[in-house]
């Protein structure tokens, strides 16, 4: 029977790629908050109990907000998911107006 970790953040509170740094450090309990993006991606590909599934709503609210910080944060979950292969996987709630085939979603429309 298989596992599950399932994380979820909600971009909608965030205002600027500190702000989801900073979500992503106390979701996933890390030591530190990250002041690059690099970092953050260093950090998480190096976790010992990564979630099965890392939720993440509110994007495209997020993605109208701080259009940089969004491609950038969407580079990061390419590179997660390549990462750990579908052992573990960031995925958004909804996909309407996005970009198709690049990141997948738990559901095929906004719940």
């Amino acid at each position: 029977m298989a596992s599950y970790n399932i994380k979820a953040i909600d971009l909608g509170t965030c205002k600027n790629g500190m702000d989801v740094r900073q979500a992503f450090s106390i979701a996933l309990h890390l030591s530190s908050y990250y002041n690059s993006w690099e970092e953050l991606l260093n950090s998480i590909t190096l976790l010992d109990a990564a979630p099965s599934h890392l939720i993440l709503y509110n994007y495209l609210g997020f993605s109208e907000t701080c259009k940089s910080d969004s491609q950038k944060l969407g580079q990061i979950i390419t590179q997660y998911n390549k990462h750990f292969q579908d052992l573990s996987i960031i995925q958004l709630d909804y996909l309407d107006g996005l970009e198709e085939n690049k990141i997948e979603s738990i559901f095929k429309k906004r719940p």
